[in-house]
């Protein structure tokens, strides 16, 4: 049985109110949920409709594009850093080498 008890927090999104129940600290549900409000209303100065309902998927489609291109760079970032520290290993264990054979001459 989960020893966390689910908090609940009614949040404000696009004119509307919910209340969520979440294992998060109420504030950072709070967060979240002023997030996904300022982008439906980003979204909503870009486009023709105030259909709530198209402007949560073209909201949902611009915070999923967000994340989709977060992972890409934390990879592109993890792959160099990869490179970095097999170079700096190299460049070490080449120098333990030398040092050793200094020792046996």
């Amino acid at each position: 049985m989960d020893t966390e008890e689910k908090k609940s927090v009614k949040v404000r999104i696009f004119g509307e109110e919910y209340p969520i129940r979440s294992d998060e600290n109420p504030e950072y549900t709070k967060k979240v949920a002023e997030y996904v409000d300022s982008m439906m209303r980003h979204v909503n100065k870009g486009t023709k409709t105030s259909d709530a309902h198209t402007v949560a998927i073209l909201a949902a489609m611009s915070i999923t594009d967000e994340l989709f291109r977060s992972r890409k760079g934390f990879l592109t970032l993890g792959d160099e850093l990869k490179k970095r520290t097999s170079r700096i290993l190299g460049f070490i264990d080449g120098e333990a080498a030398e040092d050793s054979s200094d020792h046996t001459a």
